[in-house]
């Protein structure tokens, strides 16, 4: 593949965005009806043409977010059969991070490992013998109590409202990133004496950190590397916004029982180093096909040699919300089936897409 092509696929993985549902920074095309825009190929033996334009074919671009993460979705359809492809964002700890320049040249399908990627338990907990019990939230929704799976990728909000031998309890929060890639990582660490001087500092693995601001209770208290702070016996939350040198930034918090009665909760992050993901699913692709009342996916089906090619990547103009829409044309070849382990279906095809770029 010369550099050229090359240039392309970097271009078609960066700028794909999604209409998976109709939050309100939908984003349509203001001539989603342009006759640029096709689809030519096979579907499962058949024959298929899409132009937009003709017989009410639309193309769509848009963004979506599923488990926290972005995902960025072309979609070419005439209300009888449409073809979907979507990228899922990736560098999901770098806020500043660019998918155009990140996005590797050769991009795969995306796989649905179907298996438990990250399990929560409160015999997890180094003080497990003082807990009653652990109530386990997920992005504010409860799940379960003691123990639970997340078994798809994503960044996830998790709570832990833990009840101790006595009826106190207290309640700790933690953003968990499973099944993407981790740019960095650290570890809270702590110390408190029987006078009550704490000392909390971050072990990371091999990135440095630039800076690091810490809050207890909610009200900053250092911007130092180690955090040192006399407490009373209470118990207190501590959260370190941490800044690494490569742009990573996470936020890690635990509580600490000031009477060294046992009663505190350590920061559950350290579980996301002891995911074992065969594949993160950054810049991963997803093709899916709505045909008759039933959605095909490539995510139930194994496309380890499926191939997705960009041959031509032109400027197209600016839609309704000010974005850059660009004309891609990829060739594709893959499968998908309606669930795991279903009726498998090839699909091959040559498409015209209108994709938009964020400003």
């Amino acid at each position: 593949m010369n550099k050229f092509k090359l240039s392309y696929i970097l271009i078609f993985a960066g700028l794909i965005f999604g209409v998976i549902s109709c939050r309100k920074d939908q984003i349509d095309l203001t001539n989603s009806n342009d006759p640029i825009f096709t689809l030519q190929g096979t579907f499962d033996g058949d024959m298929v043409a899409l132009v937009a334009g003709d017989n009410n074919a639309y193309m769509h671009t848009g963004i979506d977010e599923e488990n926290g993460v972005s995902v960025f979705t072309g979609k070419l359809d005439n209300s009888q059969i449409a073809f979907q492809l979507s990228i899922f964002d990736g560098m999901i700890d770098r806020p500043t991070h660019k998918p155009l320049a990140n996005i590797p040249t050769d991009p795969i399908f995306a796989l649905n490992t179907g298996s438990t990627l990250a399990h929560f338990s409160k015999n997890d907990f180094p003080n497990a013998a003082l807990i009653n019990q652990v109530e386990w939230s997920l992005d504010g929704n409860f799940i379960a109590v003691d123990s639970f799976n997340i078994n798809q990728p994503g960044r996830y909000n998790v709570c832990a409202n833990v009840e101790f031998y006595d009826g106190s309890t207290a309640m700790l929060c933690n953003d968990i990133i499973v099944g993407y890639q981790r740019s960095a990582n650290a570890r809270m660490m702590h110390y408190l004496n029987p006078e009550g001087a704490l000392s909390v500092w971050l072990e990371t693995d091999n990135q440095p950190i630039n800076k690091v601001r810490w809050f207890m209770d909610g009200i900053q208290v250092s911007d130092e590397m180690k955090l040192s702070e006399m407490i009373d016996d209470t118990m207190h939350t501590i959260l370190a916004e941490i800044q690494f040198v490569n742009g990573t930034v996470r936020k890690k918090s635990m509580i600490v029982d000031g009477a060294l009665s046992g009663k505190f909760v350590t920061d559950f992050t350290a579980i996301e180093s002891q995911i074992a993901v065969l594949s993160n699913r950054d810049y991963n692709l997803r093709l899916r096909v709505f045909n008759d009342g039933k959605v095909f996916s490539s995510l139930n089906v194994d496309n380890a040699s499926s191939v997705v090619d960009i041959t031509e990547v032109k400027y197209y103009g600016l839609n309704n919300l000010g974005q850059e829409v660009y004309k891609i044309k990829a060739d594709v070849i893959a499968k998908v089936s309606e669930y795991q382990g279903g009726p498998v279906k090839d699909i091959e095809f040559t498409t015209s897409f209108g994709i938009a770029i964020e400003n």
